[in-house]
């Protein structure tokens, strides 16, 4: 994976956690302009996490975008996006 592709320290702590408690990534989506790498889960959040240096919870809902609700990263332009609670 090239550096243009990481999604940071902070959302691979959140992934790994995630993927720890039997998430599982359905898709990993590059190249948007608002967010250079999205990693999308297929099940909602199992817990929130904590936020703070740069990293801030978010909700998607343009349509042009995987729509859930998730953690960016700002200074890496990335983001983490579950579905919503069902």
């Amino acid at each position: 994976m090239s550096q243009s592709e990481s999604i940071g320290a902070k959302l691979e702590a959140i992934r790994d956690a995630e993927l720890s408690r039997g998430n599982s990534v359905t898709e990993r989506l590059i190249g948007f302009s608002k967010c250079r790498v999205i990693v999308v889960l297929k099940q909602p959040f199992h817990t929130e996490y904590p936020t703070g240096n740069g990293v801030h919870r978010f909700e998607s809902r343009d349509t042009h975008y995987p729509m859930g609700v998730g953690y960016k990263d700002d200074l890496a332009s990335a983001a983490v996006l579950a579905p919503f609670e069902r």
